[in-house]
């Protein structure tokens, strides 16, 4: 996306696209009419996201994609601490959501009146104490290709959801024979739908374990907070 933006602006840029492709043509023609004479800094999270001034004085400043580190690596990190397994999954959302604070606080929007800021990405843009003021008008992007087969599939990992009362990545790919990225989209597209939580769920108790999206019933840490409160009232009895 950032050399397409590049490409469209006439800047420096060495694309794994082809710039003679129609599409590209397109998309750079479309972009340069949106654009008009409007000066653009292009930046990059773990570079550009951190004690950055680069952004410093923009009127606008646009996040495309959230800054996720990787799932695998950062789990291990938070077990190696102890962060207990159940909530590592949560952590990681955290560690999500403050590095996007520090990505969009670069425009130091607190320290100047009618600085717009536009999160595009398949978490909830941060809120509250981290952004100060900030309000944000949530829209849900619109798939233009999305047929019938892709709702019927997503249909189907609905049904899976209320049979388990959660889903995971490698559970669609094996019961529906998706791809990993047909997969993760289609588990963050029913979490946003659905409000699912998340935790690490392991297969048989045993393994690396995956991430999990589903009801807030069926969360370890509640279901075993019922078996408790069960235990309690069987004892009592």
């Amino acid at each position: 996306m950032a050399d397409l933006f590049r490409f469209a602006l006439q800047q420096e840029t060495h694309p794994q696209f082809s710039v003679k492709s129609p599409i590209v043509d397109a998309l750079a023609s479309e972009m340069r009419s949106a654009l008009g004479h409007r000066e653009v800094i292009i930046g990059h999270v773990g570079a550009h996201d951190i004690g950055s001034n680069l952004f410093n004085g923009v009127d606008l400043l646009a996040m495309l994609g959230s800054s996720k580190p990787d799932w695998g690596s950062t789990i291990s990190d938070l077990r190696a601490i102890g962060v207990p397994e159940d909530e590592c999954a949560e952590v990681y959302t955290h560690i999500v959501s403050a590095r996007d604070v520090q990505g969009l606080a670069r425009a130091r929007h607190l320290r100047r009146r009618g600085v717009g800021l536009l999160y595009i990405g398949d978490m909830p843009p941060p809120v509250g104490h981290d952004l100060p003021d900030v309000r944000w008008s949530q829209e849900e992007a619109e798939h233009l290709k999305v047929n019938e087969t892709l709702q019927g599939t997503e249909a189907q990992a609905f049904n899976l959801l209320m049979s388990h009362g959660f889903i995971t990545v490698p559970m669609l790919r094996t019961e529906l024979e998706m791809t990993r990225a047909r997969a993760e989209s289609v588990c963050k597209r029913l979490q946003r739908c659905y409000e699912l939580v998340e935790w690490v769920h392991r297969k048989g108790g045993r393994g690396r374990g995956s991430r999990a999206y589903g009801m807030p019933a069926h969360h370890p840490e509640m279901r075993a907070s019922e078996s408790l409160k069960e235990s309690g009232r069987s004892d009592h009895d």
